[in-house]
């Protein structure tokens, strides 16, 4: 505190004092005394206390508060406890209830849990790319998932990523573990696009290491990656071999590239259209069902089918005209179902088939051929083949797919008058604009002369392009054409006809026809038949 003190100037007190008198004037309303600002001693003993009491309240306050904070965490620490509790409650309780679920489970015999799991199994399991699809029953119990992965049965099935760059490390992973699991069961090797253009010389190397566990396969080499290579197969039953395209791949492949040995039950291969034959060494002679396509035939290849003595179903297709050698008939007396495309009918001639019950004639439509000057050279060697040597009496289907012109007739017409058993007729028009052209198809059951398939029972059409119910005249003169052959007043129904159009599987219906239409042919007992949309 500050306190300023005024003294008095008169002249006798400073000559007491033995000081100078001050000439000043006194200053008016000052005294010598304190002023009235200044607190006196009686008034500085109150402002004392009040500190005081302020200092013991808030000390009390403070200890107040402490006491309440201690609680605060007492309370705190056992809400802690209590929430600690109820969550170990909670999962005993949980617990209590899984067990109570999966105490049923846990009792149930193992052959009833395999049942279980089949029935489980996702929808698209064996058909999605391995590795992919998740299988919730095998996260809701132990038992349940330890058998799973013991039954053999659910991981038999490899299918192949549709893209070569989605082949990596993570799929060859998946495929060791199902390879193990699958133990001792064979594997069905799944490549769902079939594709050509695979060049992964790491799923080469792979595929030869295991091709021993195969029972099926599919296999498209990169033929400029893949050295001389010898494996065996004792579980193969069935094989599609493909290859990438290589100009001069059937010049620069060397022979016996792949070479399968130990192959006791493998009976059917399939082989691609750029892989060539002489590019395999398989067992031949103990196939039951062969089906290639050939880029360009080659008179080696003739050994292969020369070999192929066990064989019941023969698929061929060349792509492009060929002088045939001079050879041996080609003997396949098990031969009971054969089909020939575009120049493979060349070898027709030299089969030899005794028991053949199936012929189908597939004339490809490609639009860098001239249909009108390529359906006759493909289709005299099956005339050919047919008056020279007396069909089998056991032919009764003939399929004709292909068909382009009414100028075709006269050569259709000459086979048909070969070929007096058949009585299931199946033919296709692949034509673009086959909805409006079918003057073949119509020319051909307009045909009555008797002595054209006269044990005819069935007629199936096909068509790909347009749509049955536009074809006005050609389905007056079908109606004429079935009524004439198969008509018995409305006894024993009979399906005599069938519908298929290709476009009903892309897009919506397109083999309907009129209900007067055919309610005219089933009141004669004509039944007709479309699979693709029923």
């Amino acid at each position: 505190m500050i306190v300023l003190m005024f003294q008095g100037t008169d002249a006798h007190q400073s000559e007491r004092e033995g000081a100078p008198a001050c000439s000043c004037p006194e200053p008016s309303g000052l005294t010598r005394g304190r002023l009235a600002c200044m607190s006196s001693a009686e008034e500085e003993q109150p402002a004392e206390t009040y500190t005081s009491t302020l200092d013991a309240s808030i000390a009390a306050i403070d200890a107040q508060i402490a006491v309440h904070r201690a609680h605060i965490a007492s309370l705190e620490r056992d809400r802690a406890q209590l929430v600690e509790v109820k969550r170990r409650e909670q999962l005993i309780e949980a617990e209590h209830c899984m067990q109570a679920l999966q105490a049923p489970i846990l009792r149930l015999p193992r052959e009833l849990l395999e049942l279980i799991t089949h029935a489980a199994l996702p929808p698209q399991w064996s058909t999605a790319v391995s590795g992919t699809i998740c299988f919730p029953l095998l996260q809701s119990c132990r038992r349940i998932r330890v058998v799973a992965l013991t039954m053999p049965e659910l991981w038999c099935t490899i299918v192949l990523p549709p893209n070569q760059s989605l082949i990596a490390d993570k799929f060859y992973d998946v495929a060791q573990r199902y390879l193990v699991r699958a133990q001792p069961l064979p594997i069905h090797l799944v490549d769902p696009t079939k594709q050509y253009r695979r060049q992964d010389a790491r799923l080469d190397r792979w595929m030869v290491e295991h091709m021993a566990r195969f029972r099926t396969a599919t296999w498209c080499m990169h033929l400029a990656n893949l050295a001389p290579t010898k494996v065996a197969a004792p579980s193969l039953e069935s094989a599609m071999f493909l290859a990438t395209y290589r100009k001069g791949a059937a010049d620069t492949t060397p022979s016996g590239l792949l070479t399968i040995v130990d192959a006791p039950m493998l009976r059917t291969v399939t082989i691609g259209v750029f892989l060539p034959l002489a590019a395999l060494e398989l067992p031949w002679a103990q196939l039951t069902e062969l089906n290639v396509r050939i880029f360009r035939f080659r008179p080696e290849n003739l050994h292969v089918f020369q070999s192929c003595v066990a064989l019941s179903t023969l698929n061929v297709s060349v792509e492009y005209e060929f002088a045939l050698p001079e050879c041996p008939p080609i003997a396949l007396n098990s031969l009971r179902t054969l089909k020939v495309g575009d120049y493979a009918t060349l070898l027709a001639p030299r089969i030899v088939t005794p028991v053949l019950t199936d012929l189908s004639i597939y004339i490809s439509t490609q639009q860098h051929w001239d249909p009108v000057l390529d359906w006759t050279p493909r289709m005299i060697p099956i005339s050919t083949w047919l008056k020279n040597s007396t069909p089998p009496s056991s032919l009764h289907a003939l399929t004709v797919t292909g068909l382009w012109r009414d100028s075709h007739l006269d050569d259709l017409k000459d086979v048909f008058l070969l070929l007096p058993t058949i009585d299931h007729l199946s033919l296709s028009c692949r034509e673009s604009d086959a909805a409006e052209d079918h003057d073949l198809l119509k020319a051909i059951i307009l045909l009555d002369d008797t002595a054209i398939l006269p044990n005819l029972e069935h007629l199936s059409l096909q068509i790909e392009h347009g749509a049955f119910e536009t074809m006005l005249d050609f389905g007056t003169a079908l109606k004429k054409f079935a009524l004439c052959r198969w008509a018995n007043g409305g006894e024993r129904p009979t399906g005599r006809l069938t519908f298929r159009s290709l476009a009903c599987e892309k897009r919506e219906c397109r083999c309907y026809v009129e209900t007067e239409w055919l309610e005219t042919l089933k009141a004669e007992g004509i039944l007709v038949y479309r699979p693709t949309c029923t």
